[in-house]
């Protein structure tokens, strides 16, 4: 079956992430980690619900509980820490999450 990814990473595809894109591929013996990162650059600040794309951090953490078809794989994922631009929010950083990666 063809499916058009159009714009969207075919490597991610294959991973049913369909919200990332796929930074980095390496092969460390029978280990793969993959390196992926969120394709929307900005977010709602949890708090007051304020958009904002202005990043302060780009912290990497590891997805654990993926299915990965009895391969060893290793998932990054690169969150962006943004800065909240609304001056009377109590929250001044957050990190970026995702409905696929929370």
């Amino acid at each position: 079956m063809y499916k058009d990814t159009g714009a969207v990473d075919a490597a991610s595809i294959l991973l049913n992430l369909d919200d990332y894109c796929v930074l980095s591929s390496e092969r460390h013996g029978a280990t793969r980690s993959v390196l992926v990162e969120p394709i929307n650059r900005e977010a709602a600040c949890p708090t007051c619900g304020v958009f904002s794309r202005r990043i302060q951090a780009r912290p990497v953490h590891r997805v654990k509980d993926i299915d990965t078809g009895g391969k060893d794989l290793d998932l990054w994922v690169k969150k962006r820490r943004l800065v909240c631009l609304e001056e009377s929010c109590k929250k001044k950083t957050f990190v970026q999450v995702t409905e696929q990666i929370p």
